[in-house]
């Protein structure tokens, strides 16, 4: 897709501003022009080299000209096919390549963000303590689907100090349903370095299944 936008007008237009020769053309046909907006005279010319171009157009925003009047043109070398009148343009809308470029970076940047996250919550599994918290609130997370709760809670850290935090849960899920059924206590991960690094869990969650700890051991069941 970058490739196909960076190849466009406004990149033909990038080009002739770069490099291009001018000669002089005929105007065969003048459009637009209507509410102060460009004209866009069709127009045919000859290169230096002897190479006739007809049917050209490009836009333009100088007024009064008209049929068969003569025009300046400038064009790439090598590839007259890119041309357009001097002061004129190609394109008038946006480099389109400029706009995916920046969608590009800020995708790697959410998902350099989603990594981060994953990491961090790996960390947090494997050197984390357990705690008891308390939840305080509930609210659903407006304009976000599916429906996600977001759960307030307080709980005391390695110094007895009472921290709050919140998290947000998926209501359907298993730890929202949790919440729901009984939203008083429930147990907090936390982190040993790091303050206010914290989020909710279930027992579930660090239970290996007895049939994938039976494989893994090599032990046939009795």
């Amino acid at each position: 897709m970058l490739v196909f936008a960076a190849g466009g007008k406004p990149a033909d237009d990038k080009l002739l501003d770069t490099h291009s020769e001018v000669v002089v053309g005929l105007v065969t046909k003048v459009e637009g022009g209507a509410d102060g907006r460009p004209i866009r005279p069709s127009y045919r010319f000859t290169t230096r080299s002897g190479r006739p171009l007809l049917n050209c157009r490009a836009f333009l925003d100088q007024k009064g000209i008209a049929e068969n009047d003569p025009i300046e043109v400038e064009y790439v070398p090598g590839q007259p096919y890119i041309n357009r009148p001097v002061g004129g343009k190609i394109a008038l809308v946006p480099p389109l390549h400029l706009t995916f470029v920046w969608f590009f970076r800020a995708g790697v940047l959410c998902f350099a963000i989603w990594l981060t996250a994953v990491w961090r919550l790996r960390r947090l599994m494997i050197h984390g303590d357990i705690t008891v918290g308390t939840v305080t609130a509930t609210h659903p997370v407006p304009y976000v689907m599916p429906t996600t709760l977001r759960v307030d809670y307080s709980y005391r850290d390695h110094n007895a100090h009472e921290k709050t935090a919140s998290h947000w849960v998926r209501a359907r899920s298993a730890l929202g349903i949790r919440i729901a059924e009984n939203p008083k206590q429930i147990a907090v991960l936390l982190g040993r370095s790091g303050p206010g690094v914290s989020r909710l869990v279930m027992a579930d969650d660090f239970v290996v299944e007895l049939g994938a700890r039976d494989d893994d051991s090599g032990i046939p069941d009795p």
